[in-house]
């Protein structure tokens, strides 16, 4: 159901299925179909409400909207009173470095996904922002820009509002439509194949992809080595990947390379520390910026699930090759989706579902 107390007046919204005009009470009950959704906020803006006001982390104390912060942030108002003064106080000593939202419009801080999700987020927002001349905020924009990421900042707010759906999303980024601010709620993650081939033909511009290069703090290791960096994901989706010890085992087992390395979200897991041991890998730790810069760099690359991992060979523009390893029940969509990516599916091993390889944590020495 359409929360339209967020979005504003409900103006119209044009089913995709069959290009025709839909009332309100008929999108909420076909949630199945597809619909673009306008909202006019021209009087909320001009009555100075700021319900849909820019999302400025450096906003001041008289005009913030801490009526909509709350609203947004549940745990903030369960936490304390129910006042402007305690909701200020919590912006300005947490929300602002947690790089919270305060508005609905034109921002990707309303998002609660981490890095590697907020990179598809933030792009989807950076090409309307460019479409529209929209004036945005980005989450994590800072480290993005370590990177070599830059994203688009305009200067126009409008009078009406467009919500952005799953099914809606690469219409909206297709399409000419009428000018309007864009709605990105938690639902929302752009992890299709066919955003993918965008991101992809957009980050091989040359201007685009050199800036990425030359970010690097590791590039003179570019085409200087002939190194392997294997990334694992277990933390808590641990249970949800298909791969066991063996199948990554065998596939490393079948590569040649120099020296190899290895970073997780769970290094000191039996599973890691057996696969340190056997190979003698060399583990990597750093921040996430720089994992990503590091990996970016080996000439051989194995991807386990996620956004993040999927970042780890998407910048890897000079990767040989690169593999990455099935989840059985994905909670990512279909991004690993490119030709020149190998997965395990194609590599033979011999799955002793050997359960006993990561049941418990221990500590590497």
């Amino acid at each position: 159901m359409l929360n339209i107390e967020n979005y504003g007046t409900f103006i119209n919204g044009s089913c995709l299925e069959d290009n025709e005009y839909k009332s309100l009470e008929y999108i909420n009950n076909n949630t199945n179909k597809s619909y673009v959704c306008y909202f006019y906020i021209g009087d909320i803006i001009k009555n100075n409400t700021h319900d849909f006001f820019f999302n400025d982390l450096n906003i001041s104390y008289k005009i913030f909207p801490w009526k909509t912060y709350l609203k947004m942030h549940v745990d903030v108002k369960n936490s304390g009173s129910d006042t402007k003064e305690y909701a200020w106080n919590h912006f300005k000593n947490y929300g602002k470095y947690e790089e919270r939202a305060f508005s609905y419009i034109n921002n990707s801080n309303v998002h609660t996904g981490r890095l590697g999700n907020l990179f598809f987020i933030n792009m989807f927002l950076n090409m309307m922002a460019m479409k529209y001349n929209l004036k945005c905020s980005y989450k994590y924009a800072k480290k993005f820009k370590q990177l070599g990421i830059n994203f688009y900042k305009g200067i126009n707010i409008y009078d009406t509002n467009l919500l952005v759906t799953e099914k809606n999303f690469m219409y909206l980024l297709k399409e000419k439509l009428e000018p309007s601010n864009i709605i990105i709620t938690n639902e929302v993650y752009f992890q299709t194949n066919e955003f993918c081939q965008i991101l992809h033909r957009y980050f091989n511009l040359d201007k685009i992809k050199n800036k990425i290069i030359n970010s690097n703090i590791y590039n003179t290791r570019y085409n200087q080595n002939n190194d392997l960096f294997i990334h694992v994901r277990l933390g808590d989706i641990k249970n949800l990947m298909q791969y066991n010890y063996n199948i990554l085992d065998d596939l490393i087992s079948k590569i040649k390379y120099d020296e190899v390395y290895i970073s997780s979200d769970s290094i000191e897991d039996k599973f890691c520390v057996k696969l340190i041991k056997k190979y003698n890998l060399r583990v990597y730790i750093s921040n996430d910026i720089e994992t990503i810069m590091f990996a970016n760099t080996c000439n051989k690359i194995i991807m386990s699930g996620g956004t993040f991992s999927w970042m780890l060979g998407f910048f890897g523009y000079f990767s040989k090759n690169i593999y990455y390893l099935n989840s059985h029940i994905p909670w990512y969509g279909d991004i690993f989706c490119f030709n020149n990516w190998k997965n395990n599916e194609n590599i033979n091993y011999e799955d002793k579902n050997d359960d006993t390889i990561i049941k418990e944590n221990i500590t590497v020495i």
